[in-house]
């Protein structure tokens, strides 16, 4: 898959611009797939961190290519986050995912702040922001973090 990208990124820096412009069009349309709901987006990753034997590939299966067009770099951060999250649950398995924030700005932004947490009582954070833009949901940003700074600076609570 990385030889695919490699070649994909080498062909866009390529002098033939017409190939170029085309490979990118065809990149951003697989990367652009909208989220049917944030709230369908939200059911399906919270029961699959709960319920499936290997947690760490539903990040993968729920986030890949649900960015808004332009955005299909996000992408390899997220086939990044099943090894990061596989190595934190250090063999555990997940007990539960508690929504601890939300955040709404009318019907354009949501912000989604999930506690994901372990059999051994640890807790990760999980946060999430959604952009309607030309009347479809897209996942705009993302950051899992078991870092008291980053959980303190997001939900305003030290654990």
């Amino acid at each position: 898959m990385k030889i695919v990208t490699l070649v994909a990124t080498l062909l866009l820096l390529s002098p033939v611009p017409a190939l170029a412009d085309e490979l990118e069009r065809a990149t951003e349309e697989v990367a652009s797939i909208p989220l049917e709901s944030v709230e369908a987006f939200e059911d399906d990753i919270v029961e699959c961190l709960k319920d499936d034997e290997q947690p760490e590939e539903c990040f993968e299966k729920f986030m890949l290519n649900r960015f808004p067009p332009g955005n299909h770099q996000l992408n390899d951060v997220v086939k990044q986050l099943g090894a990061f999250f596989h190595n934190w649950l250090a063999g555990e398995k997940v007990f539960n995912v508690h929504m601890v924030k939300e955040h709404r700005l009318g019907d354009y932004y949501r912000q989604r702040v999930y506690f994901i947490e372990d059999t051994s009582a640890s807790v990760i954070m999980f946060d999430t922001s959604f952009v309607n833009s030309l009347g479809k949901w897209y996942l705009l940003k993302f950051n899992l973090s078991s870092k008291k700074e980053s959980i303190r600076d997001v939900v305003g609570v030290d654990l």
